[in-house]
């Protein structure tokens, strides 16, 4: 914890590079984008059918 916490202290953490983008042939996503792509894996088993908002349900019906 203390290296991680100096690394950034010291802003030794604070080269970008194109490496992800050079090796994938495309830029970097940011969490926010992964997560909305794969929200799914992120919902705890069964969430999606109990969240799931039917088309009745939505009409009010």
């Amino acid at each position: 914890m203390v290296r991680i916490y100096t690394t950034a202290r010291l802003g030794l953490a604070g080269r970008v590079s194109d490496d992800v983008e050079r090796l994938l042939g495309r830029p970097p996503r940011d969490v926010a984008a992964f997560v909305a792509d794969y929200a799914e894996g992120f919902r705890p088993a069964g969430a999606a059918d109990r969240d799931r908002v039917t088309a009745s349900e939505r009409s009010g019906r």
